[in-house]
């Protein structure tokens, strides 16, 4: 049997954030959070798939309290992506983080202008995670620049799109599933 590529992982429930859409903000109101995905489930997973996303649906991955440990666990792996919106980790903990998988592909989820962005993702400095991913690109990781395209942030495209070139970021502009934001 062939070997799948990659794989997607949720490996928490923890996130400082309180977008409005986000699945967990209504579903935590019912059952309260609690799930860490452990060193040996992670483990198992690297023997088997050659790349890993670390894409929260309920959580922020950076909130695991081993993901520094599963960023140098899967540095030997072809692919390593992880997506971020939440802000409230140290600028130390991040240079940690990106010292340990230097190969690893940070996206970044700041929906408008940085100082905007709280608009939906809300308890986000989006200042502070702009900084963050310009130091990421500073010590030469691969970063992107993910926006959701909510009504709002349609105003700010010019000024979004002027910012990512002035320091040769990679933009993603998406489309929300509900733009009412």
């Amino acid at each position: 049997m062939k070997t799948p590529n990659w794989i997607n992982l949720d490996i928490t429930t923890r996130c400082t954030l309180q977008c409005p859409e986000c699945t967990r903000t209504w579903y935590y109101k019912k059952r309260p959070p609690g799930f860490d995905m452990t060193v040996d489930q992670f483990q198992k997973i690297l023997d088997y798939f050659d790349g890993i996303l670390f894409c929260g649906q309920y959580s922020d991955p950076i909130y695991h309290p081993q993901f520094i440990k599963f960023l140098q666990m899967s540095a030997t792996k072809d692919t390593v992506r992880i997506n971020t919106a939440a802000s409230h980790r140290s600028i130390a903990w991040y240079k940690e983080a990106f010292e340990a998988n230097t190969k690893a592909c940070w996206r970044f989820g700041i929906d408008g202008m940085p100082k905007d962005s709280n608009r939906y993702r809300v308890n986000q400095d989006g200042q502070k995670l702009f900084d963050v991913m310009l130091l990421a690109k500073k010590m030469g990781l691969q970063v992107e620049w993910q926006v959701l395209a909510f009504d709002y942030v349609i105003e700010q495209i010019d000024q979004i799109k002027q910012l990512a070139t002035k320091h040769s970021l990679d933009l993603y502009i998406e489309q929300p599933r509900d733009s009412r934001i």
